[in-house]
């Protein structure tokens, strides 16, 4: 239809600018100017075509700093240039980008400066995509009607989480990213992830069984259902109304993290926390230790100050302590020997002297008397042993040995043999001679 619009003006302006049969027109027939013929045509497809519905692939997108969309809409027979101005963006939900299938909706003009004919666009939608968008508001607006967003009704996730559970592709970007997130700032939590499809007809019940497993364990502390981006039928697997259901009755709390910060799923809104990435998510859910460190160093800080502080005043006090004690030390020492003065005089006045000498005496009669007596004891002491030495020399077994006699010994028991009943062929044996041992094997 608009390439046989566009041929029936562009033949008619043609007739009315060149004559077929003469090289110059007549004076009846109308001369445009470029601008003016522009013009014409500019009023003539804004006036007809102001309300055109058209579908197909985006291609050679682009946004300058105005903040307009630019770019052309083509199939695989032709192509149309489009533009579409920010005034008239708003509520748009999604962002255009080459290879896109779009609808959308709005009027033919003309470029007059460049006579280049296109839509100027006030509606754009995915193509496809406008079923789902009313199922999803349909079932948001249900489920808030059924109290399923309420607050009152969210659990509280923990502050400290020990154990998180991922339910999530394990082939998915979004993985990788939460990992390092928690990696670099709590490497110390432990993570069980749960392997599930995120996208297709099959993940919202992979997903349910996901929810049902980690609340039989009960070894999470809290859930993390999450994926990446993509397009609206890409993330409609959590806005399954089976999978919502399951969210609800969780006995673990759940955090939410589907898309990117611009995408929303109805498993956002049931949940008990929507984070608006993958990373925030892990974000959320992980203390800084960086942060925890930075607060240890300095609370260490602050101890040391107070028990510099402490050690201190101790200080003081161990010196006023110490100076009274000295005081006290140097008082009573004046005091003993005041006291010591008077008994010397007293025992001067006694003047013991004959007794001490008669005392002296004494002591030298009871000492020579210890040493004689300590002389006699050693003595008889002396003579005892070389009695009990030669009495043992006669009968202990060194003579005997000396005669050519040995004692024989197990090598493992240290046991004496003393038949050869207790003798066995191998058996180790000792033989202990008077001037050393010898080691043997019974032959025989």
């Amino acid at each position: 239809m608009l390439r046989s619009a566009a041929y029936f003006l562009g033949l008619n302006f043609l007739k009315i600018m060149f004559s077929i049969e003469a090289n110059t027109p007549s004076p009846s027939e109308t001369v445009f100017t470029v601008k003016q013929l522009n013009t014409v045509i500019k009023n003539y497809l804004e006036q007809n075509f102001s309300n055109t519905w058209v579908t197909g692939e985006i291609s050679n997108f682009s946004q300058p700093s105005s903040g307009h969309f630019y770019f052309t809409l083509k199939d695989s027979d032709a192509q149309i240039r489009c533009a579409f101005f920010r005034q008239k963006q708003w509520g748009l939900k999604i962002k255009p980008f080459d290879g896109m299938q779009v609808l959308v909706r709005g009027k033919l003009s003309l470029y007059s400066e460049r006579g280049d004919y296109q839509l100027i666009i006030d509606q754009l939608t995915l193509q496809g995509e406008g079923a789902l968008q009313q199922e999803f508001e349909r079932l948001k607006k249900k489920f808030s009607a059924l109290g399923y967003f309420d607050l009152a009704r969210k659990k509280t996730i923990p502050k400290n989480i020990k154990t998180l559970g991922i339910i999530t592709s394990n082939t998915g970007a979004a993985l990788q990213d939460i990992l390092s997130v928690i990696k670099r700032r709590w490497p110390l939590l432990s993570i069980f992830v749960y392997d599930t499809q995120v996208q297709g007809e099959e993940a919202p019940k992979q997903i349910i069984k996901a929810l049902q497993r980690a609340n039989q364990d009960l070894t999470c502390d809290c859930l993390l259902l999450t994926r990446g981006g993509g397009s609206l039928e890409d993330l409609w697997a959590f806005n399954n109304e089976a999978l919502c259901l399951e969210i609800l009755q969780s006995q673990l709390p759940i955090v939410s993290a589907v898309g990117h910060e611009i995408d929303f799923s109805l498993s956002d809104f049931v949940a008990d926390l929507r984070a608006a990435t993958p990373s925030a998510a892990a974000e959320l859910l992980t203390p800084d230790c960086r942060e925890i460190l930075q607060k240890i160093n300095l609370q260490i800080s602050q101890c040391r100050q107070i028990l510099i502080h402490q050690i201190s005043v101790y200080h003081q006090r161990w010196k006023n302590l110490n100076q009274r004690l000295t005081q006290a030390m140097f008082k009573q020492y004046q005091s003993s020997l005041s006291t010591h003065q008077l008994l010397k005089i007293k025992l001067q006045h006694l003047a013991p002297h004959e007794q001490i000498k008669k005392s002296l005496e004494k002591q030298n009669l009871l000492k020579q008397a210890l040493f004689k007596n300590i002389e006699t004891i050693l003595k008889n002491h002396k003579n005892n042993l070389a009695y009990c030495l030669s009495k043992l020399e006669t009968l202990g077994p060194i003579n005997t040995l000396r005669r050519g006699f040995s004692i024989t010994q197990d090598a493992q028991t240290g046991h004496v043999i003393t038949s050869v009943q207790d003798i066995q062929k191998d058996q180790i044996l000792w033989l202990t001679m008077s001037d050393g041992k010898i080691t043997c094997r019974v032959v025989g």
